[in-house]
């Protein structure tokens, strides 16, 4: 009953952003249902996003939330304390600007891109606000990059962006800092392991 209302409230929501798109950004909340979602094509190294919808490129400002209920489902729903929310801009289908994440209502991440290439200041925090990881990937997108679980610090994910692109190593971690996954990439490419 509850995911019930909360469709029609994000519907009220989407479809009065939509009448007023001509004074203000559209603002939208990606909901894991089949008109709702969003996909990412990678195009010359670049993640590009469009709603599977009417396969349009978003643009616009767009907040994602994503939270786990258990570790088989994922649900994008605001009512749920520990979601993780990333709130920016998009530019024909590319992030553009500063995005910001939040988890349990903190502000856990700032990022920077032009065209979907990751620039400038970036910052990690835990929940309490410290420091966690920072880097200046310059106006030409260079560094490592390092992202963690927001609640305990564990490194979660680390790899070395050249000209705003994932290249070389990436590898995930779980939140015991195990190594779950490791993909090479080149100029933002994944390159097939043999």
């Amino acid at each position: 009953m509850i995911i019930i209302r909360i469709i029609v409230f994000l519907f009220i929501v989407l479809t009065s952003n939509l009448v007023n798109s001509q004074k203000k950004k559209i603002e939208a909340i990606t909901i894991p249902t089949e008109s709702h979602t969003v996909d990412i094509v990678v195009e010359q190294g670049t993640p590009r996003f469009h709603r599977k919808s009417d396969n349009h490129f978003l643009a616009g400002e767009h907040i994602f939330i994503k939270t786990k209920l258990n570790r088989d489902t994922d649900i994008a729903n605001s009512y749920y304390p520990t979601a993780i929310r990333s709130i920016g801009l998009f530019k024909n289908g590319y992030k553009d600007g500063l995005w910001k994440t939040t988890y349990e209502n903190k502000l856990v991440k700032t990022q920077n891109y032009n065209n979907g290439l990751v620039i400038g200041r970036y910052r990690v925090y835990n929940n309490n606000g410290d420091v966690l990881y920072k880097i200046t990937f310059g106006s030409q997108g260079n560094g490592k990059y390092k992202d963690y679980y927001y609640n305990t610090g564990t490194l979660k994910e680390e790899g070395q962006y050249e000209n705003g692109k994932k290249q070389g190593e990436w590898c995930r971690f779980d939140e015991e800092g195990t190594l779950i996954e490791s993909i090479d990439y080149r100029k933002g490419v994944p390159i097939e392991k043999e």
